[in-house]
C-alpha cells in the first residue's frame, strides 16, 4: 500500500508540473482577396481588394499576384495596384471586366509553407454604384453564454461569461449586387468594433469575426482581466454598419441603440414554490411539514401493532 501511495503522489506531481499549453504565433499571416471564391460581382466593379501576407520568410509582393481568366489561364492580365494606408491594395484591371467571364486572382507566394490565396469569380451584369447600404437586422433577444474570445495571457483564447446580441445587414436594392465586394465594418459609438476569437486568427478583409455583413456584440458579465476585449459597457450604445467598395466612399446603415444587460443567472437549486392557500373548497391545500408527516406515520404504525 505504501508503494502504491508513493506512485500516486509521484504521478500527481508530474501531472501538475506539466507546462500549460502556450500560444505560439503563426510563422506567417496569410493574405486574402475580395471578392471571395465562387462569387459574382458587377462587371463595372471599380476595383478588387488584396491583403498581402505578412511576416514569413518571403512575404507576398505585387510581383507574386496574378490575374487571369479560366479560359486563358496562362495569359496574365495587366492591372494597376494602389496601396492603402493599412498596407492593403486596391487592384484595378487595365481592361474592363467582361460580363460572363470567369477570372482567377491568385497570390503565388507561400505563407508558412502554405500556398497563397486563390479565388475564382465571375463578372456579372453591370449595376449602378450603391447610394445606400440598407438596414440592420437583430436577434429577437440576447443570449447569455460562455463566449470564446482572444487572450494574450498565455493561451490563444479563453471563455468569458457574456450576454451576446447578433446583428447583420439587410442590404438595400442598390447594394444587393455589390454584397460580394463590399468591405463591411461594425461601428459602436463611432468606433470600430473589431473582435478576434483567437490571437492567432484575424478576420478577412471586409468581414467580422462572425462573417461578412454580420457581427456579434457582447457584454462580459463576469469580468476577467485576462480577456483581450472588455466588450460593451453598461448603458445604451449607438451601433451601425459601414461598408464601402474597394477605394470607394463608405455607406452606413441607420444607427440602432443597443443596451446589453447581464441578468442574474437562474438558481440551479431554487426554493420550492409555495402551494396555494385554502380557498374554502373541499380539499385542503395547507402546506404540511415533514414533522407532521412523520408523526402521522408513527401513529399509524402503533395502531397496527395493537
Amino acid at each position: 500500500m505504501r508503494l502504491l501511495s508513493l506512485l500516486l503522489i509521484s504521478l500527481s506531481v508530474l501531472v501538475s508540473s506539466r507546462p500549460a499549453d502556450a500560444c505560439s504565433p503563426p510563422m506567417c499571416w496569410p493574405g486574402a482577396f475580395l471578392p471571395a471564391d465562387a462569387t459574382t460581382i458587377p462587371s463595372n466593379a471599380p476595383g478588387l481588394y488584396w491583403r498581402p501576407s505578412r511576416a514569413g520568410i518571403a512575404p507576398s509582393t505585387l510581383s507574386t499576384v496574378r490575374l487571369t481568366t479560366t479560359m486563358a489561364p496562362t495569359t496574365a492580365l495587366s492591372f494597376t495596384a494602389t496601396p492603402l494606408a493599412g498596407g492593403d491594395y486596391v487592384i484595378v484591371p487595365d481592361a474592363p471586366l467582361v460580363e460572363g467571364t470567369s477570372y482567377v486572382l491568385e497570390d503565388l507566394a507561400t505563407c508558412g509553407g502554405t500556398a497563397g490565396p486563390r479565388v475564382t469569380f465571375t463578372a456579372g451584369p453591370s449595376a449602378p454604384l450603391p447610394t445606400s447600404l440598407g438596414t440592420m437586422w437583430t436577434d429577437p433577444h440576447g443570449t447569455r453564454l460562455d463566449l470564446e474570445i482572444a487572450t494574450s495571457a498565455g493561451s490563444c483564447s479563453m471563455t468569458v461569461d457574456a450576454e451576446t446580441f447578433g446583428i447583420g445587414v439587410t442590404p438595400s436594392t442598390g447594394a444587393t449586387p455589390w454584397m460580394a465586394l463590399l468591405l463591411f465594418e461594425t461601428v459602436v459609438d463611432g468606433q470600430p468594433w473589431q473582435i478576434q476569437e483567437s490571437i492567432n486568427y484575424e478576420p478577412g478583409p471586409g468581414e467580422s469575426w462572425k462573417g461578412r455583413g454580420r457581427d456579434l456584440l457582447f457584454r462580459i458579465c463576469t469580468p476577467d482581466t485576462a480577456a483581450s476585449y472588455t466588450g460593451m459597457s453598461s448603458g445604451g450604445h449607438a451601433v451601425a454598419f459601414r461598408a464601402s467598395l474597394p477605394g470607394g466612399q463608405p455607406l452606413s446603415t441607420p444607427a440602432l441603440n443597443v443596451e446589453l444587460m447581464c441578468d442574474p443567472e437562474p438558481d440551479p437549486f431554487p426554493d420550492p414554490a409555495p402551494l396555494p392557500e385554502d380557498d374554502g373548497g373541499c380539499s385542503s391545500t395547507t402546506p404540511t411539514s415533514w414533522a407532521v408527516i412523520l408523526f402521522a406515520f408513527a401513529a399509524l404504525r402503533r395502531r397496527r401493532r395493537r
